[in-house]
Parts: C-alpha cells; structure tokens; sequence
C-alpha cells in the first residue's frame, strides 16, 4: 500500500508519475491505503485488486478519473472526497463493507455497474450530500446487501436503476433497514428504473422524474 500511495502521489522528482495516471491491474494490495487528504494529480485506476484493508479516501482530491472496477475492498471511506472525472466502481467490484462516500463531489459519472456491495447491517453504499455533475448508474448485476443512501445528494443527470437489486438489511426481531434512500436527493435528469423491484425505498422531499418500464 505504502508504494502505491507513493506512487499515486507523483513518484520521485526523478522518475514522476505519467501524465495518463497510475494503471495497477491485478495486484495484491497489503496494509491500508490511506489517501487522506492527498492530492492525485492524475488518473488512478487500480482494476482486479485485492486489498487486505478498507481503502481511505477522506478528502482526497483526484485531478483524474478513480477505477476500482473488478477489485475487492473490505470497505470505503471516501467522505469529502473530490474527483474531476468519473468514478468507476463496476464490473464485479465487490465490497464486504460500508463504501462511503458521504459528501463527495465527481464532475464525471458515478458507475456501479454489476457492483456487489455486502455491507450488512452497516450499510452498503452512502453517498448523502454528494454533488454528481454526470448520471448514477446501478446497471445490471448491482447488488446491494445493506442501505444505500442518497439522502440530499444532487444528480445533474440521470439516475439510472437497471435490473439492480437493492436488498437492503433484514436483522432478525428489528424492523427492516431502508434499502434505498432518495431522501432530500434533487435528480434534474430523469430516474429509469427497469427490471428493478423497488420495496423499502424512502423518498420524502425528493425531486425526481421517474420513468419506469
């Protein structure tokens, strides 16, 4: 982990990172990456990971696009965190834990694209508050074990749900948590929803135009 936070902060003055970014594919990612805080002046694309610890993104300012498509995380603390691109967490990114991202800002798309997110009783996904100048996507094989909350979020294009399961948490004796939260959220696209079952979805306050198959 120490070497791609070297890395992915620019690398030494002699041998700086490319100006395409940091592309790691399939590594083994020991210790905990801990971004906070940091600037990446590039792209960071770290595709089929595994990382033994959840991944720190607390304030972090990427001048690129985030790829974390196909890893596996234990989980995500990303709150305040800036992209200038996209962010990709899709094709069978998996994680076992909370993926937040309370607050953050992306200029590009968020996609989640037949992402698996088992975060149980502490939550799959939350990005309350964020500011997303592109669309949400839950495409086909999205899977979310735990809430996944959207409260107060702005969406400046569409939020797409597409054949997307949002299971939410069942503990046995307690009240089932929300699967879905668009509390508060402002989606000035449409949001599609097709081949998707919407129970337990908390949408008080919410500005959105759905369009349903």
């Amino acid at each position: 982990a120490g070497l791609v936070r070297f890395l992915a902060r620019g690398g030494a003055e002699a041998a700086p990172l490319h100006e395409n970014g940091l592309d790691i594919t399939g590594a083994w990612i020991e210790g905990q990456l801990n971004l906070e805080g940091v600037e990446v002046r590039s792209s960071l694309s770290l595709k089929h990971c595994h990382f033994e610890a959840a991944v720190v993104l607390r304030g972090t300012i990427c001048a690129g696009s985030l790829e974390l498509n196909g890893s596996y995380v234990p989980g995500i603390r990303g709150d305040a965190f800036s992209c200038r691109g996209d962010l990709f967490l899709r094709d069978k990114f998996c994680s076992s834990g909370l993926v937040r991202f309370v607050g953050c800002t992306v200029d590009g798309v968020i996609d989640l694209t037949a992402a698996l997110l088992h975060g149980g009783p502490a939550g799959a996904l939350w990005l309350a508050g964020s500011v997303v100048k592109g669309g949400v996507y839950f495409g086909k094989g999205f899977v979310a074990d735990g809430s996944v909350l959207l409260t107060g979020a702005q969406i400046e294009h569409d939020l797409e749900l597409d054949a997307a399961q949002f299971n939410g948490w069942h503990a046995p004796g307690k009240k089932p948590d929300v699967a879905l939260s668009l509390q508060r959220a402002v989606v000035n696209g449409a949001m599609i929803v097709e081949d998707t079952s919407l129970f337990d979805v908390s949408v008080a306050d919410a500005r959105v135009r759905l369009l349903k198959d």
